[in-house]
């Protein structure tokens, strides 16, 4: 029949402390209505729907809790409409061991070692609301250096202790000289 391709930027709405992102197709669905029905007056607006990819990238940066080495993130994605194949794809670090991901109570499918999707569909009127929940497990941090392992000290330490050590080993001979002599001096 014929297709239709539009690049969108949504902006994000700020409530408090939740940030929400509505993607409304319906002026799109309207555009391309009116384009295909010019071509085929048997056309319903329920015939319109999406194929193809709708893609949504979005950077968690202050809203991943964190608990000891653990982190999560927890939002609801709703949709509503006509569309063939939606996939959510989420990534996490390359270092991270994941312990749970879920999309409405469902484990989510592991595609590489660090990233899950899951993919559904959306019927004409039908509305689909549920909850991604996406934990994992960093690794321990390590311990902090202590200051004598790093440099100067890593040096400076063992050096001045090589360095006493060699000036007594050295000067033997004369320190047990000098003790002689003073013994000698006492008896006297």
């Amino acid at each position: 029949m014929g297709s239709y391709f539009r690049r969108l930027l949504i902006d994000p709405k700020n409530y408090t402390n939740e940030i929400q992102y509505r993607i409304d197709l319906t002026g799109e669905v309207n555009s391309v209505f009116s384009f295909l029905s010019s071509q085929d007056s048997n056309l319903t607006i329920r015939d319109i729907g999406f194929l193809g990819r709708i893609s949504i990238q979005n950077t968690f940066a202050h809203s991943i809790g964190a608990v000891a080495n653990k982190r999560y993130v927890k939002f609801l994605l709703a949709c509503d409409g006509n569309m063939t194949a939606v996939t959510f794809d989420f990534t996490f670090p390359d270092e991270a061991d994941l312990t749970v991901a879920t999309w409405g109570g469902q484990e989510m499918v592991r595609i590489f070692p660090n990233r899950v999707q899951t993919s559904f569909s959306v019927l004409p009127d039908q509305k689909i609301s549920s909850e991604i929940y996406v934990e994992w497990k960093m690794p321990e941090p390590l311990p902090p250096v202590p200051f004598y392992d790093e440099p100067p000290w890593k040096w400076l330490i063992p050096g001045t202790i090589g360095g006493t050590i060699g000036f007594f080993l050295g000067n033997i001979p004369r320190i047990y000289k000098f003790l002689k002599e003073r013994v000698r001096a006492r008896k006297k």
